[in-house]
């Protein structure tokens, strides 16, 4: 008699199978265990012994890669402490191979496993190797255009496009299992809203970064609660902008690298999260960029030429793990002491390999351990923070980052936050806007004044002026841009009122208009149902922006922290600090239901 148990350690049932009756039943626990509770591990067993009443011969443990080595040493630790015979981790992949394999007849030496996902369709491609075992070759993941269960067609197709396979006449598996999709869009995620306290123990150095598009921001929970880092060392300002050298020592970050751009831009890196983890022909081209986006070895990499036309590549990741590396030596000097681990915001529409990618920059940062957490549900939490938000309340979200807009409507009820949908463009940002004014400067100086400034090292001197316009408009009715500052003989100036930037911006708030709309009508939802309207980030400082929102929502209560740029990172921080300090209270009950 052989007794085999299989179970997901996040969810509270597991399947045992006995071969002595050769019957399957599925059993439940009364614990989870989420990648960060070491300490539930051995209460997860005792648990899954006393549901079983009998001992254990087989125990396959299925977890995902945000698991890390710590936790799954744990398991294999205490699974001989409790007298498993056999243990063995499984990741997802591993588990729906073994699944093909013993239901599928294999007539090809070739296994192509498709998956579809609400937003997304993977392939698994498994061949055999020289001792017939087959292993993965290759992992492919296409976006989906059309999130109905029936609709995979045309995405299928392109994916279909990426595999490198050779194989003629592969083994293909399909799993569609049409209840996820009804899990997940009727059975909503609720998060509990990190309690606000009068306290903090600053000691569980408690750190929630967000990784902007244009600028990157940290929080760390001290002792009266959310507290920003300094991060930039040129301008001791809590913001980081995300622009990196790589010919220099360390590479540096910030506006040191900004102030240098004009005189050494050849190897000057921006924009490396609408890069990171994506596929090379998802990659729409900047012709602000300096650098080169070239596909090697699969991933996405940056090309640079010196002077002497010498290259030099660097992946997006490694882009990315420049800014973490400051940001971590900044936490942990303002903090005074070694950090290991950290939240991390990411927007809503991050695909897994986005995640991965994400995952490896923090890695080589020197991060051991990170969480993520959507960027709305982060400002969600900060937003609960600073204001006292109506029991039963519906509340819309609206995200205006440098890259990407999020959309997040939820419901708030007895301490939690009922996520009813989640929406966001990841092409929509105050970068855009930028664009707008560098587009209609540069059109100015080219007619006018003979220029053309986007064929020079001084389109970055313009897009730094176009973005300090930008704000400036922002809190005045017009401005100037200086001609001088571009041919030095020419004592004048281009100026712009708010309303030039307002008309040539109506195509990007139709877009936000559009995309707010989209998000209702996905919730089922009207405008009037809508009690309370968050805006979150630094575009939304923009008024045309505040404009429109009070517009779509008349009868909504308006709310704008007076660092909205900043609550991403402020609730990543209390929701790293709700995680830590649960292993110091006795109900220890998951941030996650």
């Amino acid at each position: 008699m052989v007794v085999s148990v299989a179970a997901y350690p996040w969810e509270k049932w597991f399947w045992i199978y006995d071969s002595a009756n050769d019957k399957y039943e599925q059993k439940n626990c009364n614990i989870t265990v989420r990648e960060w509770e070491m300490e539930k591990v051995d209460d997860y067993f005792e648990n899954i012994f006393k549901a079983i009443k009998k001992p254990i011969d087989e125990f396959y443990l299925i977890i995902y890669w945000d698991y890390y080595n710590e936790i799954r040493k744990k398991f294999v630790e205490l699974s001989k402490k409790h007298g498993i015979k056999i243990f063995r981790i499984m990741n997802e992949y591993e588990l729906h191979a073994t699944v093909a394999l013993k239901y599928v007849k294999m007539d090809s030496d070739s296994l192509w496993i498709f998956r579809y996902f609400f937003h997304v369709i993977s392939c698994e491609i498994w061949e055999k190797n020289n001792n017939q075992q087959f292993t993965i070759s290759e992992l492919l993941f296409q976006r989906r255009t059309n999130c109905e269960p029936n609709f995979v067609g045309t995405d299928l197709q392109n994916l279909r496009t990426k595999i490198r396979s050779t194989s003629t006449s592969p083994t293909i598996v399909v799993f569609q299992t049409i209840p996820k999709y009804i899990f997940e869009r009727k059975n909503r995620t609720i998060y509990k809203i990190p309690p606000k306290l009068v306290y903090y123990n600053k000691n569980l150095n408690a750190v929630g970064i967000d990784l902007g598009t244009s600028e990157c921001y940290a929080s760390v929970i001290r002792r009266n609660g959310p507290e920003g880092i300094v991060l930039d060392s040129k301008t001791c300002n809590r913001n980081l902008p995300s622009y990196v050298a790589i010919d220099e020592l360390n590479e540096p970050c910030g506006q040191y690298v900004i102030n240098r751009m004009e005189r050494k831009p050849e190897f000057l890196a921006f924009d490396g999260k609408r890069l990171i983890g994506k596929e090379f022909d998802e990659i729409v081209i900047d012709p602000l960029w300096s650098f080169k986006v070239i596909n090697y070895c699969e991933q996405i990499y940056l090309l640079f030429y010196d002077k002497e036309n010498v290259p030099a590549i660097r992946s997006s990741t490694y882009i990315l793990s420049c800014l973490l590396k400051q940001i971590k030596q900044k936490t942990e000097k303002f903090q005074g002491t070694n950090i290991r681990d950290a939240i991390i915001t990411i927007p809503s529409s991050f695909t897994e390999k986005q995640k991965d990618a994400t995952t490896d920059a923090a890695n080589i940062a020197g991060w051991e351990i990170i969480h993520f957490l959507p960027e709305p549900i982060a400002a969600l939490f900060a937003c609960s923070y600073e204001t006292d938000i109506p029991d039963k309340s519906i509340a819309l979200l609206f995200d205006f980052g440098g890259g990407t807009t999020d959309i997040c409507i939820s419901k708030i009820f007895n301490g939690k936050i009922e996520i009813l949908i989640e929406n966001g463009d990841a092409f929509l940002g105050g970068k855009d806007f930028d664009r707008l004014l560098i587009n209609h400067f540069n059109s100015a100086l080219k007619h006018k004044y003979g220029l053309n400034v986007l064929e020079t090292n001084k389109k970055y001197r313009l897009m730094v002026k176009c973005r300090e316009i930008k704000h400036t408009l922002s809190v005045q009715m017009d401005d100037n841009l200086f001609v001088d500052d571009f041919k030095v003989d020419e004592d004048d100036v281009i100026p712009i009122t708010r309303k030039e930037f307002e008309d040539m911006a109506v195509d990007l708030i139709l877009r936000g208009k559009n995309l707010i709309a989209d998000t209702l009508k996905k919730a089922k939802l009207n405008r009037d149902e809508i009690n309370i309207v968050f805006r979150v980030g630094g575009g939304c400082r923009i008024p045309v922006i505040k404009q429109m929102l009070k517009e779509m929502f008349p009868k909504s209560k308006h709310q704008c922290s007076i660092h909205p740029e900043e609550l991403v990172a402020k609730g990543a921080a209390l929701y790293a600090y709700e995680l830590k300090n649960e292993k110091n209270v006795k109900d220890n009950k998951s941030m996650f239901f």
